[in-house]
């Protein structure tokens, strides 16, 4: 499991990167907890992301940036 969480969300010193290892022809939908009690949930397909969701349970703003990998 913590293998699988590491290709799809990678905690970096600038925010939460999303998908830094991810196969581009593989398919997704993940719910995955965050530092700071964030849930971060998402779809990918194609190698892109859809339905992409951040929650925190105060409902306030996840306090770290989520940066989505660049087409290529």
């Amino acid at each position: 499991m913590i293998g699988l969480q590491s290709i799809l969300i990678a905690p970096a010193d600038k925010g939460i990167h999303l998908l830094p290892a991810w196969p581009e022809d593989w398919t997704a939908e993940f719910r995955l907890h965050l530092p700071e009690q964030g849930i971060l949930s998402a779809r990918v397909e194609s190698g892109k992301i859809h339905d992409l969701e951040v929650t925190t349970p105060t409902g306030k703003p996840y306090p770290h940036p989520i940066v989505q990998p660049t087409s290529s």
